[in-house]
């Protein structure tokens, strides 16, 4: 499970963690009261995006508020690109959190270590991110996933034009109309490499989601060609050895001190290597 995702309603808490971790598992649904509800993400190291799949959606004015807990309070973050627009679509939210605050890992509730809000339940060693908004939410709100993406079909369209044409998608799937699930299995391989060639430890130590961008169009294309079979093999193999060659590119920024923060020696980390 990457990360524990939970809900906060009026002080009793919904434990959402297995279903929006799994794409398209049953929705998460909530109805969200300002001043009363919170929104809490854990996770085993410091992280600056997460993307939020709505099911359904608000269409009431409000500002998205973030803020990470330092071991004693929870303090807002410096920065917040808020790409849902108060949960009103599905998208990206990446946080900046202040350098001058430290961002720690806390227990919930043990050996002394409480997090204002999470005293119910007793979750070992992770960084936390609170999130709420500022006016109350639609009631019929509900979230389906939130997890990493690196990509979407504009920018699959920029590669392979023919591959976002509709009798494409057609002929992979009847009434299919994206590549949204092609696009998350794709990250998900692509965070898998990282982790077994050793450059991170888990996606929230990737700084900068365009770094990835090319490199995960050239695999869901490789997913996409291998589905149509052997008269796609020469196009499965160039995306594949495109993929591979983006991944190598050492000009990546990672996070490598754990603390959600980009330091200056960080955007010029290098690493060797791929061969998946």
């Amino acid at each position: 499970m990457n990360k524990r995702i939970l809900f906060s309603d009026n002080g009793t808490l919904k434990d959402f963690s297995v279903n929006l971790n799994k794409y398209n598992a049953t929705e998460s649904e909530f109805s969200y009261v300002a001043g009363e509800d919170f929104f809490y993400i854990g996770s085993r190291l410091a992280f600056n995006s997460i993307y939020f799949k709505l099911n359904a959606s608000n269409t009431l004015p409000t500002t998205m508020i973030a803020e990470v807990f330092d071991g004693q309070k929870w303090v807002m973050v410096n920065e917040l690109i808020d790409e849902t627009e108060g949960f009103s679509k599905s998208g990206n939210i990446t946080i900046v959190p202040d350098r001058h605050s430290k961002w720690q890992m806390y227990n919930t509730n043990s050996n002394g270590q409480v997090v204002d809000g999470l005293e119910s339940v007793k979750i070992y060693d992770k960084y936390w991110l609170r999130i709420s908004f500022t006016e109350d939410l639609d009631a019929d709100c509900s979230l389906l996933w939130a997890g990493s993406i690196f990509s979407d079909d504009a920018d699959l369209g920029a590669e392979y034009p023919d591959l976002v044409k509709s009798s494409v998608l057609s002929a992979f799937q009847s009434g299919k109309t994206h590549w949204e699930e092609q696009h998350v299995k794709a990250g998900e391989v692509l965070i898998q490499d990282l982790m077994i060639n050793r450059v991170i430890m888990e996606a929230g130590q990737m700084l900068e989601r365009e770094d990835y961008r090319i490199a995960s169009v050239q695999k869901v294309a490789e997913i996409i060609f291998n589905a149509f079979g052997d008269d796609y093999i020469d196009q499965k193999q160039r995306s594949r050895e495109e993929y591979q060659r983006r991944l190598s590119n050492p000009m990546k920024k990672i996070d490598t001190n754990a603390n959600g923060v980009e330091e200056v020696y960080e955007s010029f980390n290098s690493q060797g290597w791929l061969s998946r």
